[in-house]
C-alpha cells in the first residue's frame, strides 16, 4: 500500500505537468521590421503541443479589428506543430504593436502571440521628400494643411501624421511645436530652415493615452523659435478618432449583428445667405439581427447642434436625427463641420456625416 501511496503522486504529477505544456511558440514575438503603407503583412506562428495528450485551439482573438487571424481547427497531437497567422492590414504609418490571444480547449487563460513593427511610407527608409503645394499660411510660415485628423485608430497604435513647412520669410527659423498634449509627442527636421528652405514637422499620437474611444480634439501651433509664442494665427486644430475595440468575429457572427444604416451621409445647406440657422433631418435604422446602440455622438466644429429621439434601436428599428447649424459660429472655424457616430456594428462602427455650407 505504501509503495502504491507513493506512486500515485508522482503519476498524477507527471499526467499534470504534460497537459499542462500543451501549445508553446517557438516564438512569441514577432517584430516585421518596416511595412509598406497600404500593404497588409503577415506575421507566422509555430507552435508546438509539448503535452502528452491531443490538443486543439478553440478559439483566436486579436487585440483590434485592423488584423484577422488563422489557424487549424483540427487536433494537434503531442509534438506535432501548427501554425497561428495573423494578416496586420498597415493603414496607419507609424509604430504598432499588436496580439492574437491563442485560447486552446481545456484552458482558460490565452497565450499570447505578439507581432510588431513600423509601417512607414517606404520599406527602405522612413522619410519622403515633399514638393507639393503651401496653400496655407501659419504666423509667417507655408504649410501644406491648416488642420490635422488621425482616423480610424485602434487601441494601441501609435499612427503618425506630417505637416510640410516652408520658410518664405527672408530669416532663419527654427519651428518648433507648441502646446502638445500628453498624447502627441513631435519632431522639426531639419532644425534650422534658411530662407527659401523645407521642413518636415511630424506627429506622433500614442493612443494609449486617450482617455476614451470616439473624438478627441485639441489644438496645437507652429512656431518660427524657442522664444515663439502661441497665438490663434498658428494654430493646428487636431482630431483623433479611436473606434470601440471588436475581437474577430466568424462570418456566422456577422451576419447575427446589429446593422447601421442612415439616410444621408453628406447634406449640403447650399447657399445658406444671410439665414442664422440651418436645419436637416436624418433617419438611422437597425437592417440587423441585434440591438443596435449609438454610443457616442459628436461634432467636430462649434456652431453644430444634433440630436437622437432613440440611441437602441431593436432589430427593423429607426430613430430621427436633427442637426442644426449655427451659420456664423460654423463659418468662422478653421474645420469643416461634420458629425461623428459611433456605434456597435463591427463593420461600421465609425460613421461621419459631411455638412456643407456656402455663404
Amino acid at each position: 500500500m505504501k509503495g502504491k501511496l507513493i506512486i500515485l503522486p508522482f503519476l498524477a504529477l507527471a499526467v499534470m505537468s504534460a497537459k499542462a505544456q500543451g501549445l508553446v511558440p517557438k516564438d512569441s514575438v514577432i517584430n516585421l521590421g518596416n511595412v509598406m503603407y497600404r500593404q497588409p503583412v503577415k506575421a507566422e506562428f509555430t507552435m508546438v503541443n509539448q503535452g502528452g495528450i491531443t490538443a486543439a485551439i478553440d478559439k483566436a482573438e486579436v487585440s483590434c479589428g485592423c488584423a484577422t487571424v488563422e489557424y487549424s481547427h483540427g487536433a494537434i497531437q503531442p509534438q506535432q506543430q501548427t501554425v497561428v497567422s495573423a494578416v496586420y492590414d498597415a493603414a496607419q504609418l507609424g509604430h504598432f504593436d499588436k496580439y492574437i490571444a491563442i485560447y486552446e480547449r481545456g484552458r482558460t487563460e490565452p497565450t499570447l502571440l505578439w507581432f510588431k513593427g513600423v509601417v512607414v511610407a517606404d520599406a527602405g527608409k522612413q522619410t519622403v521628400s515633399y514638393d507639393g503645394s503651401y496653400p496655407y499660411k501659419l504666423g509667417n510660415l507655408s504649410v501644406d494643411c491648416e488642420e490635422l485628423m488621425f482616423d480610424d485608430v485602434n487601441r494601441g497604435d501609435t499612427p503618425t501624421k506630417t505637416i510640410q513647412i516652408l520658410n518664405e520669410t527672408q530669416n532663419t527659423v527654427t519651428p518648433i511645436l507648441m502646446h502638445l498634449p500628453d498624447f502627441l509627442t513631435g519632431t522639426v527636421t531639419p532644425a534650422t530652415v534658411p530662407p527659401g528652405g523645407k521642413a518636415t514637422a511630424t506627429l506622433t499620437l500614442d493612443s494609449r493615452k486617450l482617455r476614451t474611444f470616439g473624438l478627441t480634439q485639441t489644438s496645437i501651433y507652429l512656431g518660427e523659435s524657442q522664444s515663439d509664442k502661441v497665438s490663434e494665427d498658428k494654430e493646428i486644430p487636431v482630431s483623433v478618432i479611436q473606434l470601440p475595440q471588436f475581437y474577430a468575429q466568424t462570418e456566422a457572427q456577422l451576419a447575427h449583428r446589429p446593422q447601421f444604416f442612415i439616410s444621408q451621409t453628406e447634406v449640403d445647406f447650399g447657399n445658406v445667405g444671410k439665414k442664422k440657422k440651418v436645419k436637416a433631418e436624418l433617419e438611422i435604422e437597425n437592417r440587423g439581427n441585434k440591438l443596435l446602440e449609438i454610443r457616442s455622438m459628436q461634432v467636430f466644429t462649434p456652431g453644430v447642434q444634433i440630436s437622437l429621439d432613440k440611441s437602441k434601436l431593436l432589430p427593423k428599428g429607426k430613430a430621427k436625427m436633427k442637426i442644426t447649424m449655427i451659420t456664423k459660429e460654423v463659418m468662422q472655424s478653421k474645420m469643416r463641420p461634420r458629425v461623428l457616430i459611433i456605434t456597435n456594428d463591427p463593420k461600421m462602427p465609425k460613421v461621419i456625416i459631411e455638412l456643407k455650407i456656402k455663404n
